[in-house]
């Protein structure tokens, strides 16, 4: 594999380490400018038998599933799937699919997830929320370029945080056509006996936080007429209660180290 080109960006160089999961490789990242220490990076390159359904019959105590998704479409569309594969809606509905202590490949196939396309009218109004989640740490920093964004990151606050993934989550709701009956039912679910999300936030907060949130924004965004068809617009059919809007929230000061 020395010297192959991997994705047109990284050149490929000789095996650093290698382990039970695949081979770490010294590469060369053409997009960094040269003499600069981004020039040289770390690649990992995982074995093929590692990334499918294994059945560990015992013959091989350290056989691992380690499903891959590669999705072949923007980085906009690509942090849209992650927005969708986090919400509460896709994790009920995981659950229900879940038979066992991990999620199958064959299951993970079969989990619903909006298409590309009909993801795509959506990208503005879930990127500005996705991208302030996750952006909160320089090592992210590639991932926010590749969205637009060339601002240091967003500094962690939990009580925005909280209206963030509410405002995500009843907009997929929404997305997946869930009634407000629906909506109650699936937020209820999760709870155990002696835990989960529901009875961990009454013991915090007094309540159950999220559950509030999220139905009051299904609400507002319902009397907004958001459809799979009709994507919200902040600032013009939606406006958010958070101060600064979503996207721009405080940040860090300083540049990378």
């Amino acid at each position: 594999m020395s010297q192959e080109l991997l994705d047109g960006r990284f050149r490929i160089g000789h095996v650093i380490g290698k382990g039970n999961m695949g081979e770490v490789h010294r590469a060369e990242d053409l997009q960094a400018a040269e003499g600069t220490p981004e020039r040289t990076v770390a690649v990992k390159t995982i074995l093929r038998r590692r990334t499918g359904t294994r059945i560990d019959t015992g013959a091989d105590p350290k056989a691992i599933k380690f499903p891959l998704m590669l999705p072949r479409v923007s980085p906009s569309l690509t942090a849209a799937l992650i927005a969708s594969q986090s919400s509460l809606v896709f994790d009920c509905v995981c659950r229900q699919k879940v038979g066992a202590i991990s999620v199958m490949l064959f299951i993970w196939k079969q989990l619903p997830v909006p298409h590309p396309d009909d993801l795509a009218p959506h990208t503005p109004f879930l990127i500005r929320r996705t991208l302030e989640l996750l952006y909160t740490s320089w090592e992210m920093e590639p991932l926010a370029k590749d969205l637009g964004d060339t601002g240091a990151p967003f500094t962690w606050n939990e009580d925005r945080r909280a209206q963030l993934r509410a405002e995500l989550d009843a907009y997929f709701l929404h997305l997946y056509g869930v009634s407000a009956e629906d909506a109650d039912y699936i937020l209820e679910s999760f709870q155990t006996e002696n835990g989960g999300l529901k009875n961990n936030e009454i013991a915090k907060y007094g309540e159950y936080r999220t559950k509030r949130l999220v139905l009051t924004e299904y609400n507002r965004m319902a009397a907004a007429g958001l459809t799979l068809e009709t994507p919200l617009i902040d600032g013009e059919n939606y406006t958010s209660t958070l101060t600064p809007p979503p996207g721009h929230g405080p940040r860090h000061e300083g540049a990378a180290e």
